[in-house]
């Protein structure tokens, strides 16, 4: 009987670990909707808005620098010997 049970508690939690996992992206978006609109609310001079802001502006700088690297080392032959 103890077997059954503990079969029955592991196929649960099983269940349950698959289906958050399958839930996390829709609960992640969700989260990031309500985050936003939050921010949206907010005056324009208040701390964690302009904090999220600058954020985001290094946040493009830096996929901007990587990228232009990118280019530029795919533009350079590789020689040998070079580091």
């Amino acid at each position: 009987m103890t077997k059954k049970v503990a079969l029955v508690a592991a196929g649960s939690v099983a269940l349950g670990v698959l289906g958050m996992r399958a839930a996390r992206p829709m609960l992640a978006a969700g989260c990031r909707r309500a985050c936003d609109s939050m921010f949206d609310r907010m005056p324009d001079d208040f701390p964690p808005k302009q904090i999220a802001r600058r954020l985001e502006v290094l946040d493009d700088r830096t996929s901007k620098i990587l990228r232009l690297l990118e280019e530029q080392a795919a533009s350079q032959p590789v020689t040998a010997g070079s580091p």
